[in-house]
């Protein structure tokens, strides 16, 4: 790549960033939307051993979040009436609602980028994006430094 090509990559991605949808993307994969995310695709029963679990956050983070997350009416955490010592995790419908708000900003980005690019291009952005994150991913592996 030459360095021409490497300075616009970096534009492009500079005011792509600048935009916001990555922080609302990025929203949407973190913290309590990924936990809200999560509760609202679980079946049966959820404690925070299995957030934890699930999402590959320490039992304290999984705890920090539920109790930020209980105080903005998002969660209900009520004792297990079978085992006292456990806690089963409720999403309420402010935390619901809460996620479908931030999707449905996803989804008006990516109206934009459907009206901007055409259903062809973006698909092919796509799948040149999806061989580049695979790239990263290769690139990464078993290298617990950034590149």
């Amino acid at each position: 790549m030459n360095d021409k090509t490497a300075q616009r990559f970096g534009e492009v991605f500079r005011r792509f960033f600048e935009t916001g949808y990555m922080d609302d993307l990025a929203e949407l994969f973190q913290g309590e939307s990924k936990v809200i995310v999560y509760l609202s695709t679980a079946e049966g029963i959820v404690y925070p051993s299995d957030i934890s679990r699930d999402l590959m956050i320490s039992r304290q983070r999984a705890t920090s979040v539920l109790s930020a997350m209980e105080k903005k009416g998002f969660v209900s955490l009520v004792r297990d009436p079978e085992d006292k010592r456990r806690v089963q995790v409720k999403l309420l419908p402010k935390g619901e609602k809460s996620i479908e708000e931030k999707q449905q900003r996803l989804e008006k980005y990516f109206s934009v980028f459907v009206d901007a690019l055409g259903e062809e291009n973006l698909k092919n952005l796509l799948d040149s994006s999806e061989k580049a994150v695979e790239a990263l991913e290769h690139t990464m592996k078993g290298n617990s430094q950034k590149i």
